[in-house]
């Protein structure tokens, strides 16, 4: 099929796209494709129609396979998530539970003074659209990582942020989904991926031609990986991914659509969610298109600005620098007062004797965890002082160190790399030594 050239073009402003109980045909996307989507099989009419098709068709096989009164699923109420909720049940597909993991300062205050994180109220209507039992886990951000950080670092052999932090939040879900006896939990793995979600993904129309974005795509969802499973598995917990359904959904992705399918340019959008006045109109790149497309009208989230999953749910505080300071002692086992000097000192440390690069507080927590648990000696204490903590060789279950420089290893742990750009050891991109 060739590339679809008008979808971007035909895409109303989302100012009332972004809250579909605004009535009038402002919402009503070509009819909100209900005469589009043909529920007795074979192709449907257009492109999001056979999307949302086929999404329907992976989320039967999943069912088909799983028990109603054990399956559960993740939901962030992004667009991802809200989909698959209503593929599920406009089918007549349920779920025992829909978890959503919200991180918030302060537990005690009232509900109207919180400021709660953007997948609380997308969630909520998700869930009350279609009476799905709605567990809410509100943790603070020292509860999230004392409940989850040694149990991730330890089951992930990661010290990276990117994967530790988003990490904390389905730990925290599927622990979660364990413990009210879920077998089976299904997830939105793959959409960024598959779609261009991801801000790094949406290109350029200027600098990507139409072949150079698909080309750049298509390896990517090639060379996926997810760490859900270790997740799920490590809490007996079996993850199922429907984006990532090779017969029926990927193939035909990959095949079909083009960066015109996927990636609206200088969408010009406001936000009137949840019966606000619309913040004013800025003009933004928007992917995942062809899915926004399908559900629009019918998803609250089919219009929902991109957010990352640690921005949606709030862990994104560990991040920040602030956060590292005047905390008290963890329950876990480790220190969240670090102080600047000691971060410097550590970098250094780290950087001289093992090629390591630290880049933040949260960075040098995550790697006093990880050596912790790796170190192979059980004789140093927890609370152990980062020079006695991190002469010890740095070992992982299933990568070799290289020595400093060497090419085969990561640019900033050393661990082998192989043909990856990105380490997930370690968080640095690009990950190769530049060639000589």
């Amino acid at each position: 099929m060739a590339p679809n050239a008008s979808a971007a073009a035909s895409i109303p402003a989302c100012e009332t796209l972004i809250d579909p109980d605004r009535k009038g045909s402002e919402v009503d996307w070509k009819g909100r494709h209900e005469e589009i989507f043909r529920s007795s099989g074979g192709y449907a009419t257009d492109l999001p129609g056979e999307c949302r098709r086929r999404l329907e068709l992976v989320i039967r096989k999943v069912a088909d396979a799983t028990n109603p009164a054990t399956r559960g699923i993740l939901l962030s109420g992004g667009l991802d998530s809200s989909a698959m909720l209503h593929a599920a049940y406009s089918q007549g597909i349920t779920f025992a539970v829909a978890i959503t993991v919200l991180i918030v300062r302060d537990k005690d205050t009232t509900e109207q003074n919180r400021r709660l994180p953007p997948d609380a109220a997308y969630a909520k209507f998700a869930a009350e659209q279609h009476g799905v039992n709605h567990v809410v886990i509100e943790l603070t951000p020292q509860e999230l990582l004392d409940q989850q950080l040694i149990k991730t670092i330890g089951t992930l052999a990661v010290w990276g942020t990117m994967d530790t932090r988003n990490s904390l939040i389905i730990g925290a879900a599927l622990e979660k989904a364990k413990e009210m006896g879920m077998n089976d939990v299904i997830v939105g793995d793959g959409a960024d991926e598959l779609f261009g979600g991801y801000q790094f993904t949406l290109g350029s129309p200027h600098e990507d031609g139409p072949s150079k974005w698909k080309k750049r795509r298509d390896a990517m969802v090639k060379q996926w990986t997810f760490v859900t499973k270790k997740l799920g598995t490590a809490r007996g917990v079996t993850v199922h991914q429907p984006f990532t359904d090779t017969e029926v959904l990927v193939d035909w992705a990959l095949e079909t659509t083009h960066r015109s399918d996927c990636v609206a340019d200088d969408l010009l959008t406001g936000t009137a969610a949840f019966g606000k006045e619309a913040t004013p109109k800025i003009k933004m790149n928007l992917g995942k298109i062809v899915l926004r497309q399908a559900y629009s009208g019918i998803c609250r989230s089919a219009w929902r600005p991109w957010n990352a999953p640690d921005v949606g749910s709030g862990s994104v505080v560990v991040g920040t620098k602030s956060f590292w300071k005047n905390h008290p002692e963890s329950n876990g086992g480790y220190r969240y007062n670090v102080s600047d000097e000691e971060l410097a000192e550590a970098k250094d440390l780290l950087f001289r004797e093992h090629g390591i690069i630290i880049t933040s507080k949260e960075h040098l927590v995550n790697i006093r965890v990880y050596q912790s648990i790796f170190r192979g000696d059980d004789e140093l204490g927890e609370d152990t002082a980062d020079a006695v903590l991190f002469a010890s060789p740095f070992l992982h279950p299933t990568k070799e160190k290289y020595p400093i420089g060497d090419p085969r290893g990561c640019t900033g742990c050393c661990f082998e790399i192989r043909d990856e750009t990105f380490c997930h050891v370690c968080d640095i991109f690009p990950a190769q030594h530049s060639p000589k």
